[in-house]
């Protein structure tokens, strides 16, 4: 489920991190995870286009645990949208490579 970009930024401290964080999570179940994939499948009580503050999108054209039409679709319909979909980029390394324009972008929306 990683591809090479992901792959590449879990060594080191970041993988050790996450496998930490994975195991605290799961220490008693599987339930809250569960859960959040059910809510996937429901509706989630208001209209993507209610949504008056600023959003972004960063995504990894090489996600493979959510697929780019998904981050293609929240682009196109949510109103006040910033979208970054990031070539050469995974599920986590998105995250890494783009940290320190994500925050300056926050930065400026607030």
């Amino acid at each position: 489920m990683l591809p090479d970009a992901d792959r590449a930024v879990l060594s080191g401290g970041l993988g050790l991190d996450l496998a930490t964080q994975f195991h605290h999570a799961f220490e008693r179940g599987i339930d809250g995870m569960v859960d959040d994939d059910l809510a996937f499948t429901l509706p989630w009580g208001f209209d993507l286009h209610e949504i008056t503050v600023p959003t972004m999108i960063w995504q990894g054209e090489l996600d493979l645990m959510v697929p780019l039409a998904h981050g293609q679709w929240f682009a196109s319909n949510l109103p006040h949208v910033s979208v970054h979909l990031e070539s050469g980029e995974g599920h986590l390394s998105v995250g890494v490579s783009s940290l320190e324009r994500m925050l300056d972008e926050l930065v400026v929306i607030l």
